[in-house]
């Protein structure tokens, strides 16, 4: 009987060798008890850390990784054997009433430190000693006082490793990195101690003027030095500032490989902009949606990017057409998404930024004869499990993605097409969702194709992307957004 491809002789599975860079990325970890493993999506991060983990393991992750059964799929994949537990980082939050006047409890740390933990209850055993605690997408812990960061806190107290994960360290802002420092360096985090507190430390880096919304108290602002000559504000570019910054706080226990430095065996990727004007009807809309809009941001009124209620965003719905913003016809994105869908035959992911784009695309795709499925945030745990492993075994034509969901943590390899209708603001965000289906697994050339209105905003708003980091794009100023109108 012939051997299969990828089992032995027996018929059991067999796992490749690790890439030179990820035998590299584990031996880091090894030799790091506490450290961030940042490589970009799409390079392994989940098999670098299940080979470097200690046992007993935890890994916390975000609850839609979990229920999307990917961190199933690669325990099993890649350390069958290893005492693993999973959890969600919000089922950190959920705990059993404690006994009325219980008293806290006073737990023994590994380091020999004495701290007190509530007397109620988790779903993970804080009483524990844990070989390796992983937090998988640790940009999760920017909250210094939410429940789950303490609780967060309390487990790596006891256990040998703690290692953080994340293809985008720092998605939002540089100061949200402060616990996953305190984690990294926990000998830095003691009371008087570089990171023993959060407010010296951020006066140390940071602009902590009050401001008006601030009430005259202290409020974390720019970078200090860095201003508007700064073009490229970002981990991946940084400028001097934060290479400054990162050298002196992320310091030898960070490690980031980029795809295109280590991965030269991938297919082929080809991205296409495609330009998708405006039905008549939709074109007239958008006329008066601006006329409205420029009036609004010349009065000086403060613009937020993803606000439902701001003016901006209605311009950006009616981009993407007016069964979006209206629930009418006429929209020449949906026009091309048609044309696109139409005759596929391998599995296709479509991602919008907008909940109803997302049910637009999802009509279109049906009406072409596609097996289709939402995945959003409203997607319940099986529903989206079941998306996804029909998805990769070939029995579901499309999946419509929102942005910030299918960003994290899912591997959709079996679609050599991805489609953007919508963008995210966050050009982080973008990079993810593309990376979901151009990784380690994929075996066929993908194509990524960017739908753009243009002589839009929508097409101004791409221009933008490509130039800015996160943070830029989350200060725009109201006159700056008219600009792009």
């Amino acid at each position: 009987m012939p051997r299969l491809p990828g089992r032995n002789a027996l018929g059991a599975p067999v796992r490749p060798p690790l890439r030179p860079f990820q035998a590299d990325g584990v031996e880091f970890l090894r030799a790091n008890p506490h450290a961030f493993l940042a490589d970009e999506p799409g390079l392994g991060k989940s098999r670098q850390l299940l080979e470097a983990a200690k046992e007993p393991c935890l890994v916390v992750a975000p609850a839609m990784v979990i229920d999307s059964g990917t961190w199933a799929t690669e325990v099993g994949k890649w350390a069958p054997g290893l005492d693993v537990t999973v959890t969600a980082y919000s089922r950190l939050n959920q705990r059993v009433p404690k006994t009325i006047g219980k008293p806290p409890i006073e737990v023994l740390t590994k380091a020999g430190q004495r701290i007190l933990v509530m007397s109620d209850k988790l779903p993970v055993d804080l009483d524990r000693d844990w070989g390796s605690v992983v937090f998988d997408e640790a940009h999760y812990l920017k909250g210094r006082n939410t429940v789950w960061t303490s609780t967060a806190r309390q487990l790596a107290a006891r256990s040998d490793q703690v290692h953080l994960a994340s293809g985008t360290p720092m998605p939002n802002w540089a100061h949200e990195l402060f616990v996953g420092l305190q984690l990294m360096y926990p000998e830095k985090a003691r009371p008087g101690g570089e990171l023993g507190s959060y407010w010296r430390w951020a006066a140390a880096w940071f602009d902590t003027s009050p401001t008006r919304f601030s009430g005259g108290n202290p409020a974390v602002g720019n970078m200090l030095g860095c201003d508007e000559s700064c073009q490229a504000r970002s981990p991946v570019h940084p400028c001097e500032h934060y290479q400054a910054f990162a050298d002196a706080n992320l310091g030898t226990r960070f490690l980031q490989r980029y795809r295109d430095d280590v991965l030269t065996d991938l297919p082929p990727l080809t991205e296409q902009e495609v330009l998708t004007p405006m039905a008549p009807s939709q074109a007239k809309v958008y006329r008066a949606l601006k006329k409205d809009f420029v009036a609004w941001t010349e009065s000086g009124t403060e613009v937020v990017a993803w606000s439902d209620a701001a003016l901006n965003v209605k311009l950006a719905k009616c981009c993407t057409g007016l069964p979006v913003l209206t629930g009418e016809r006429g929209s020449g994105k949906l026009d091309q998404l048609a044309a696109d869908l139409e005759g596929r035959a391998r599995p296709t992911l479509v991602l919008g930024h907008f909940k109803d784009t997302l049910q637009a695309c999802a009509e279109v795709s049906r009406r072409a004869g596609a097996t289709t499925a939402v995945i959003d945030g409203t997607t319940s745990r099986v529903a989206r499990r079941k998306a996804v492993q029909a998805f990769q075994a070939g029995s579901l034509d499309v999946i419509v993605g929102s942005l910030p969901v299918v960003a994290e943590g899912l591997t959709l390899t079996a679609a050599d097409m991805c489609i953007f209708v919508e963008k995210s603001y966050r050009p982080s965000t973008n990079q993810q969702a593309m990376r979901r289906i151009h990784r380690i697994g994929q075996d066929r050339p993908v194509t990524v194709r960017d739908y753009v209105t243009p002589g839009t905003v929508d097409e101004r708003v791409r221009e933008l992307l490509a130039t800015k980091s996160d943070e830029q794009i989350r200060v725009l100023s109201a006159a700056q957004w008219r600009a792009l109108a």
